[in-house]
């Protein structure tokens, strides 16, 4: 733990540090997870959620909800993984789903009905007059 301002007398100004997080069942700063970011400041824990709430997930990664402390590459990077996004996913405390772009599931490496993934540039809306590329599979 650490403070945020110089000579705090009061156990209730312990923090955690940069690079650590908030541990709920501990009681303890642990150290940042791979893939996220974690910019300390956290004694306790989101009311919804239960979870630090600052930790968030680093550019280029996103996490499921069911695990949301296990980070993966998304497929197409920062395009559907901007990062610095909560990993968690609440309407309520954190109104910003983790994939974006028309993207979703496991890597974000899935696009919404009338979309379709180029690796590069995301979820891509199909169109009648899209040209083909050969070799490439577009199902829409």
């Amino acid at each position: 733990f650490t403070t945020m301002e110089l000579g705090s007398l009061s156990s209730e100004a312990c923090v955690c540090g940069a690079g650590t997080y908030f541990e709920s069942t501990s009681g303890l700063c642990q150290s940042c997870p791979r893939g996220f970011s974690c910019p300390g400041g956290a004694n306790s824990v989101d009311e919804v959620t239960g979870l630090d709430s600052t930790v968030v997930l680093a550019p280029g990664m996103m996490s499921l909800e069911s695990d949301p402390f296990s980070a993966y590459s998304c497929i197409t990077g920062k395009v559907a993984c901007p990062g610095y996004r909560r990993p968690v996913w609440d309407a309520t405390s954190n109104p910003s789903p983790v994939c974006q772009d028309n993207s979703f599931g496991v890597r974000c490496g899935f696009c919404a009905d009338g979309y379709y993934l180029d690796e590069e540039e995301g979820c891509l809306e199909c169109s009648v007059d899209a040209g083909t590329v050969p070799g490439v599979l577009h199902i829409c």
